[in-house]
């Protein structure tokens, strides 16, 4: 026989002993994956088990309760087996924050926040709002932050995990020791069969006032009507952390009017909270309240609840009202000043007109805009020439400019009887305007020796 043929012949023997002997390798390895895997499975207990053996990726399946456990492993020299269980919510995603998830939120995608501050830090949650609120308790969130990794993430409503591949059975299976607490975890995240009771529970026991505020107005949000939402707010009066009270009292209407005039006035109240508190009760805060509330902010400076009380007193038409927003808008200087000056704008009385017309001259610039702003709303006609001389007195102030244009234009939208061309302005030497009628007996602003200059339309 010709050598060359034979040399042939010898090497497609032995490459088809080394296919054999790599293929009965392969199916070994298999074996032994799914010995690993059935001592797992009926530890667990699963039923239903199915296998895939032969040159093809070893795979079992089985069931437990509404669960489907499914072990997989890769190709030749795959070192992990992979578990998911199948069957949870749908829509549930949870895994640890890292760069996938920075640049899933770049590209717009939302996460619920429990209100856990670490674990919202930590942990990326997606899913229906009401569903992660209710399972996020405390027990569970810990489960969450010690079980989720690497190897772990749950991701649209299945789980998985990465389980290392030992080829030994027995005390040494990796996969049998994980499975179990897999399962547990994967309990502990299927749809509870009352979620509202869930979420009013979580709203009152949680020891997170974020996360019992969150369960509170997602309760509040998704199932107003439900029994246990009103329960669950009345109870939340009594909450610790004043800014569940308040946003329960907010939410309870007149059942939290009590709560919400305790936060406004109470010295040991946030200044925010407070002021939210004045803000939430409206009208329904007495003005005698309204002016204790206001004199106690400013002698212990705070301004939020100075603020909110000086906008309620803007709603009031009493002589002690508008006398407490005159003095405060001359004797503040900032932020208090401003709320003063819109607060007399928004009363639209005419006694309001002299306290915003002194305030054009404020040493403050922004309080000089509020003021101009101001006098838009409530000013006479009177008030357009101090407008005017209050602009011409800074004119490299192009905000107050812009205010001072703005309130003339105002006011002359609502001056009586007047059509384009009826009202004039003109400054005379005394500075003064006077009224008096023209030919047609329609009325014009003018002063004596200067030609009269006319300005835009004038109603009322």
């Amino acid at each position: 026989m010709d050598p060359a043929l034979t040399g042939l012949i010898l090497f497609g023997a032995l490459v088809a002993i080394g296919a054999a002997n790599i293929a009965d390798a392969i199916r070994r390895r298999h074996d032994l994956l799914l010995d690993l895997w059935s001592e797992a499975a009926r530890a667990a207990p699963l039923s239903d088990i199915k296998k895939t053996r032969g040159l093809q990726p070893a795979r079992l399946v089985g069931t437990s309760g509404r669960f489907e456990i499914t072990f997989t492993s890769g190709g030749r020299d795959d070192p992990w087996t992979r578990v998911a269980i199948g069957g949870l919510p749908s829509g549930l995603t949870l895994k640890l924050e890292g760069m996938s998830t920075a640049i899933a939120k770049r590209r717009g995608v939302t996460e619920v926040e429990v209100g856990d501050i670490e674990f919202d830090q930590e942990v990326f949650v997606q899913g229906p709002p009401p569903l992660v609120h209710a399972l996020m308790d405390a027990s569970t969130r810990l489960r969450v932050r010690a079980t989720l990794g690497g190897e772990v993430t749950i991701e649209r409503g299945e789980l998985h995990a990465v389980v290392a591949n030992r080829y030994a059975t027995g005390a040494g299976n990796p996969v049998a020791a994980i499975l179990p607490l897999l399962l547990e975890f994967a309990g502990r995240l299927l749809r509870p069969p009352d979620i509202a009771q869930r979420l009013g529970a979580n709203a009152l026991a949680d020891p997170v006032a974020g996360v019992r505020l969150q369960n509170l107005l997602t309760l509040a949000r998704e199932l107003p009507d439900h029994a246990v939402t009103r329960a669950t707010l009345t109870s939340a009066l009594l909450d610790p952390d004043e800014e569940n009270r308040l946003r329960a009292a907010s939410l309870l209407g007149p059942e939290g009017e009590r709560v919400l005039a305790d936060l406004a006035s109470g010295e040991e109240t946030g200044d925010a909270c407070a002021a939210r508190a004045v803000q939430a009760l409206g009208k329904r805060l007495p003005e005698e309240r309204t002016l204790a509330i206001l004199n106690q902010a400013l002698r212990a400076r705070r301004v939020e609840t100075a603020s909110a009380c000086l906008a309620a007193l803007g709603t009031s038409r009493s002589d002690p009202a508008l006398a407490t927003l005159a003095k405060v808008l001359a004797r503040e200087k900032g932020v208090l000043a401003e709320c003063a000056a819109r607060a007399l704008g928004a009363s639209a009385r005419a006694a309001a007109e002299a306290p915003l017309e002194a305030a054009l001259a404020h040493e403050t610039a922004a309080v000089r805009a509020a003021a101009a702003e101001a006098l838009g709303h409530c000013g006479s006609v009177a008030a357009v020439q101090a407008l005017k001389v209050a602009e011409e007195r800074h004119p490299g102030d192009r905000e107050f400019r812009r205010a001072a244009r703005q309130a003339v234009a105002a006011i002359q939208s609502r001056a009586a009887s007047a059509s384009p061309g009826q009202l004039t302005l003109a400054e005379g030497e005394s500075g003064r305007l006077s009224l008096e009628d023209d030919a047609a007996g329609h009325v014009s602003l003018a002063t004596t020796g200067e030609s009269t200059r006319p300005v835009p339309d004038v109603r009322d």
